[in-house]
């Protein structure tokens, strides 16, 4: 009866292997030397790992978009080049389906340059970063956005019509110095006021 107890799984304590205990300067100068592709299988051991090495902090962006590039360009997996019919974002780093990224990132597909195509960010990290114009027309999927710069949502057409109205009208009370405190642009959506 001891003897089935001791070797229940969900009785005996866990105990950490010895590479766990080491403090965290040794995990790191290991990760150094380590490659992208070894440090990501090397976090993906156990949950300790996972949580301790961030890979997104360990090793630098050039680098991981680097290994992001070769398997994109040079791999094969389930019968796709590169990730399996997936993307990866050069931005945030993450593997997407193609429906996460604007009409205008998704010609890069076709580029096989590096520089054109570790130009390629995912939806949230285009719109972030402000790689479209304000209140210009952006496609997703076939569909037309405007994204606002000052409250960062993207909105359809006719949202967009009245967000320009008020721009003409912020601009025109700017050269005539009036300002009517009352009146609010789109913005309010997301509690700004002009």
């Amino acid at each position: 009866m001891a003897l089935a107890r001791e070797l229940d799984p969900g009785t005996t304590p866990k105990i950490p292997c010895p590479f766990q205990n080491l403090p965290f300067d040794i995990h790191y100068q290991i990760a150094v030397y380590l490659e992208y592709a070894d440090i990501l299988k090397l976090s993906a051991t156990n949950h300790f790992l996972h949580n301790h090495l961030n890979v997104q902090t360990l090793i630098p962006k050039h680098q991981r978009n680097q290994y992001l590039y070769k398997t994109e360009r040079y791999g094969y997996r389930y019968g796709h080049r590169g990730f399996g019919g997936r993307w990866p974002c050069y931005e945030c780093g993450r593997i997407l389906e193609k429906n996460c990224f604007g009409d205008r990132m998704r010609r890069y597909e076709k580029s096989w340059f590096r520089k054109s195509l570790m130009m390629r960010r995912c939806w949230d990290c285009a719109v972030r970063e402000k790689w479209y114009g304000h209140l210009q027309p952006t496609k997703k999927g076939g569909e037309v956005f405007y994204l606002c710069w000052r409250c960062g949502e993207l909105w359809n057409e006719m949202e967009e019509e009245r967000c320009r109205k008020v721009d003409v009208w912020i601009k025109v009370d700017d050269v005539h110095g009036e300002k009517d405190p009352g009146r609010k642009c789109k913005v309010t959506v997301c509690n700004g006021q002009m």
